[in-house]
């Protein structure tokens, strides 16, 4: 998105205050932004908290990297960014305090980027990932982070994807993945899950690590485990 009203700009990139925190809203035009963008953490003592929607939208960015301070990226902020290939977040040096634990990645946030190979966040929790996230990120084979949420079909039709991680404590309610190719979920601990969620592992014969619970709203959850 083009940015005319701003008040900072760093590698072509316009941030703009608001709460004493600062949100990416767009780009210069004139210029276009860097094959390599670091984001930084900071910007004159205000942390950077919030991409904002269609922010960076078709920008010609190849590897991205994203500090620890994001609470959000809005929807379609990276959409169709045609030579992306690497999404990475990175420990920023801030104050704990300044650092978000986890992340909201909202409606197409990184959706119909199909050069995009891998997507790595080992810093945060991605506290909920929306519908269509990652859609048609049909190159995507390294999905790095670990997931609290996940809503409907946030990987669809990213078919290279092999295995997803869903963090201690998360919600799967539902079939919500939506591409054929994953075999495997991963989770760092108990994952509560609908039966429809159950159902549709066993018939797709996916393999499940560690233990989850079933969701049952008559009655107390019953901890179950499937191999």
């Amino acid at each position: 998105m083009i940015a005319d009203s701003y008040d900072f700009e760093v590698d072509n990139v316009r941030y703009k205050i608001c709460n004493n925190e600062l949100v990416l809203i767009g780009r210069n035009a004139a210029i276009g932004v860097p094959k390599k963008l670091v984001i930084p953490a900071c910007i004159q003592g205000l942390p950077v908290k919030r991409i904002a929607r269609l922010a960076l939208w078709w920008s010609q960015v190849e590897t991205l990297y994203l500090p620890d301070t994001i609470a959000v990226i809005e929807d379609h902020a990276f959409e169709e960014c045609p030579n992306l290939t690497h999404v990475e977040f990175y420990r920023s040096d801030v104050k704990n305090s300044m650092r978000s634990p986890s992340l909201i990645l909202r409606e197409g946030a990184f959706c119909h980027n199909r050069a995009l190979k891998t997507f790595r966040n080992t810093v945060q929790v991605i506290s909920r990932c929306e519908y269509y996230t990652f859609r048609l990120c049909t190159a995507l084979t390294e999905l790095d982070a670990a997931f609290l949420w996940l809503d409907f079909r946030p990987f669809m039709d990213t078919d290279n994807l092999k295995y997803i991680r869903i963090a201690n404590g998360g919600k799967w309610k539902s079939d919500t993945f939506g591409c054929s190719g994953i075999k495997e979920l991963r989770f760092d601990g108990t994952v509560t899950a609908s039966d429809s969620a159950l159902k549709a592992v066993r018939a797709k014969h996916w393999v499940c690590t560690n233990r989850f619970n079933r969701l049952n709203a008559a009655g107390p959850r019953t901890k179950i485990s499937y191999q």
